[in-house]
Order: structure tokens, then C-alpha cells, then sequence
């Protein structure tokens, strides 16, 4: 039996033991562009949710690690790249994050 897939729009660079490393995570969406696309007044939105129905590991365990999602947007991603609340030595409090709303 061959192993499951990802979904093709979903980019999985480290699953493993994500709740037991402890390791920030940066999030980064390939289909969706701007802040909005992922993230609304109201929380994460749907088509987000249903990416990480098909990821239940991952989804189970982002709220133990400092988790980040960005949409695909140069800025966006070299932003969180440099963000020291995602980097290991001074990652903040575990839970999930998102860059504000304009």
C-alpha cells in the first residue's frame, strides 16, 4: 500500500514529532497572496481549515509550537523569516499567529 500523499497545494516541510521538538513553524500558503486570503475579522478562514483536515497530525498539533501562516508574498515570508518570536533560541508562547489585517 503505497503512503498517503499531501494535497498538491499544501507545501510540507517537517511534520515529524512537531509537538515533541518544539520547534517554531512558519506556515506558508503557495495559493493564497495577500493577508486576507487566509485570515479574516472573524478567524482562519474556511478554505484554511479544510487544508489542514487533510494534514490531522499537523492540525492536531499547531497550537503546541509558536506556529506563523503567511500567505505567499515576498515581503510577508522574508518578514517572518526574520521575526525572532519564530526562530528557536527566542520563540514566543505556543499557539497560532497571523500578520494583522490592514
Amino acid at each position: 500500500m503505497a503512503a498517503k500523499q499531501p494535497p498538491k497545494n499544501v507545501k510540507v516541510l517537517a511534520i515529524l514529532r512537531l509537538h515533541t521538538k518544539g520547534l517554531p513553524v512558519i506556515v506558508i500558503y503557495p495559493d493564497f497572496k495577500e493577508k486576507s486570503d487566509i485570515w479574516c475579522s472573524t478567524g482562519m478562514r474556511k478554505q484554511v481549515k479544510d487544508l489542514w483536515d487533510k494534514l490531522p497530525k499537523f492540525r492536531d498539533n499547531m497550537d503546541k509550537v509558536a506556529t506563523l501562516h503567511v500567505p505567499y508574498k515576498k515581503t510577508l515570508i522574508t518578514s517572518a523569516l526574520k521575526d525572532p518570536d519564530f526562530k528557536v533560541q527566542t520563540m514566543t508562547e505556543a499557539g497560532q499567529y497571523h500578520y494583522k489585517l490592514d
